[in-house]
């Protein structure tokens, strides 16, 4: 595998159409011809007495046949939790890692991948918007080996089938208020040497509107970034049923235009505006039981829906698959409706 410039330049994209199911003889649809039942028998069964699983506790799993270990990424406590199943039907918790412990910035592990032998972890920064890291374990002895910088916000991490190269799909999402956009990216990480990961970047930035590719990215691909959007200044606010908001300028607002409305307590979420009159703006519904408006102290800032961020920055690659061969690797898109396909020879 060569990281070159030329391997930059191979990112295909291609929207996605539909899927169709196959039948028996792999081409056209319908029942096969014999019905199979399969049965799921549950063999043993791992839970915690300081933590119960709750939401976001067990999210991705990964098994090293040599070491016979479950490796569990616990988003709930930023951690990477170590099962036994020497015995299957007694899981026992051998330990739990903390990426933060050789990485002050470290934030969530999103994702884990086992082979050969190692375990390879994706770290979001801290700062989600800001590069995140690579780690690499020994599975037997659950030593540390080394980490690599990568793209803002891994959120899925995949070895290819020799074992050879890591992937990392950076998902590069916009923090709240859309101020920050990253770019989205995939990371192939060389680890020959285990101690000494290389990571090499693929961006998209060739399929911009002035990239030497733009003529081919499809149209139906969806770019729908807020990046480089007008916030307004709010003077005031009212919250009835159709809340109204006093801002110093209205002069690029129009009824039908949207809005997002970020909270100093709550989410930000988009409204609708239904009508301008001097320097208030009457959106058309009251605001969102999320966007917590309790009282009159709640500080506001509100950004029209008028910006547009670039083709890199708004692709955001969520899962990657790689062939059995190892010469590509398929990029879900999901947020844009498309699949990347890269070159990795």
């Amino acid at each position: 595998m060569h990281l070159t410039r030329p391997l930059l330049a191979a990112a295909i994209l291609s929207a996605t159409v539909g899927l169709s199911a196959c039948g028996s003889d792999g081409k056209r649809g319908g029942p096969a011809l014999d019905d199979q039942a399969i049965s799921l028998v549950q063999t043993g069964r791992f839970t915690s007495a300081d933590n119960q699983f709750d939401e976001s506790a067990a999210e991705i799993v990964a098994f090293d046949p040599e070491s016979a270990r479950t490796f569990v990424v616990n988003a709930q406590q930023g951690a990477l939790d170590v099962l036994s199943l020497e015995d299957p039907t007694n899981p026992v918790k051998v330990t739990t890692l903390l990426a933060g412990k050789h990485w002050p910035d470290a934030g969530a592990i999103n994702s884990v991948s086992v082979s050969n032998g190692l375990v390879a972890i994706a770290v979001e920064n801290r700062t989600k918007t800001s590069p995140g890291r690579v780690q690499i374990y020994n599975a037997a002895d659950l030593a540390f080996l080394g980490q690599a910088k990568v793209g803002s916000l891994p959120d899925m991490i995949t070895f290819t089938p020799d074992g050879r190269h890591l992937l990392t799909a950076n998902e590069g999402e916009p923090n709240a208020d859309y101020s920050i956009d990253p770019e989205g990216s995939v990371s192939v990480i060389n680890v020959e040497n285990r101690r000494q990961p290389i990571a090499s970047t693929i961006d998209f930035r060739a399929f911009n509107r002035d990239g030497e590719r733009a003529a081919e990215l499809p149209a139906q691909v969806r770019v729908f970034g807020n990046y480089g959007r007008t916030e307004l200044s709010i003077t005031g606010y009212r919250n009835d049923d159709q809340a109204r908001l006093m801002v110093a300028d209205t002069s690029a607002v129009k009824p039908g235009m949207w809005l997002t409305i970020a909270s100093s307590e709550g989410d930000p979420l988009p409204y609708r505006v239904a009508r301008v009159e001097g320097n208030t703006l009457t959106l058309t519904t009251g605001f969102d039981d999320d966007t917590e408006v309790e009282n009159e102290d709640t500080e506001l800032r509100a950004f029209l829906h008028d910006g547009q961020s670039s083709v890199a920055q708004d692709l955001e690659p969520e899962y990657i698959a790689v062939s059995p061969d190892g010469s590509k690797a398929w990029v879900t898109l999901q947020e844009n409706n498309a699949v990347a396909v890269i070159d990795l020879e």
